[in-house]
């Protein structure tokens, strides 16, 4: 198998070999080739076809391709759900708790999208951090009434939607679809490597901490059991705090030191939900997004 290492700077190929501008940095060209490498937004890699002594003599270090054990969605599905944010509902209450700007922010940064399945249900795209979509989360959202809510009203999921979570794959019909699924908003750590990140059970509870915290980088597990090996890797030297639901923290503590003998990352659990929770928060098995509604601070300050 031929190796390659890819350019740091993507932007040095102006154009994929599939047509598409690489204004977005989308293609990533190999070293010592302009128009060799792989298409992040078509899946296609292009390899060289001619004797590539010369580019490999280039190469200081080498990673190796490998064939996909699982599979992505195309870009022009993910493209489809890009419109119609305003009947979007989740999308909505975060522009309320927020505003305009900071909404449109979290929007765009998150690649969220809408689909109409359900009455304009939001996507939780999952992105890798490679930029290839792996698969979308539909869920139908809600506004309900809760006092506890500085806003009056909290936003969460229909429970009276059968199944609960949709997936753009089978929804889409994609046949042999392999899901193996990242962390969402995995997308963002290549764009703030510096950044401290936050890991929550819930993708909507991600959205809004990043309304009252944007100085972290949140990211969702999709569940408590969602921090698995596989997804974990993308963590490797990075400084990470884990942020479990109520009842969840022994499990998460648990999985935090197995977590640190498989990769070299500085990581801790918060505990302090555990500390200020009442009974009923805990029965409740509330989330840090839950705690962050309850402050009279109005985020809409926040940029």
């Amino acid at each position: 198998m031929n190796k390659f290492e890819f350019e740091k700077n993507r932007r040095v190929a102006e154009f994929c070999p599939c047509g598409k501008s690489n204004h977005d940095g989308k293609f990533a060209p190999f070293v010592g080739f302009g128009d060799k490498g792989h298409c992040f937004s078509c899946d296609k890699t292009f390899f060289p076809d001619k004797d590539v002594g010369k580019a490999m003599s280039k190469q200081k270090t080498t990673i190796a391709l490998i064939p996909h054990k699982h599979s992505f969605i195309s870009y022009d599905i993910f493209k489809q759900s890009r419109g119609m944010f305003e009947k979007n509902t989740l999308l909505n209450f975060i522009r309320d708790l927020t505003n305009d700007e900071t909404a449109l922010r979290i929007k765009d940064s998150y690649q969220l999208g809408t689909a109409k399945l359900w009455d304009w249900s939001m996507v939780f795209w999952q992105i890798d951090s490679r930029g290839r979509v792996r698969d979308g989360k539909i869920i139908k959202y809600i506004l309900k009434k809760d006092d506890s809510s500085f806003l009056g009203v909290n936003c969460g999921r229909d429970k009276e939607t059968i199944p609960p979570v949709k997936w753009v794959s089978k929804l889409a019909g994609v046949k042999d679809f392999k899901l193996q699924q990242c962390f969402f908003g995995e997308h963002l750590l290549p764009l703030f490597p510096d950044k401290p990140i936050g890991i929550l059970e819930s993708e909507k509870s991600a959205l809004i901490a990043t309304a009252y915290r944007p100085d972290i980088l949140w990211l969702a597990s999709g569940g408590s059991g969602g921090l698995t090996d596989q997804k974990v890797k993308v963590l490797e030297s990075r400084k990470v705090t884990l942020f479990p639901d109520l009842g969840k923290f022994d499990q998460w503590k648990t999985r935090a030191a197995q977590i640190e003998k498989l990769i070299h990352v500085d990581i801790s659990v918060a505990d302090f939900l555990e500390r200020i929770a009442t009974e009923q928060d805990k029965i409740q098995g509330l989330d840090l997004a839950d705690f962050l509604l309850r402050s009279k601070w109005n985020c809409s300050s926040t940029r």
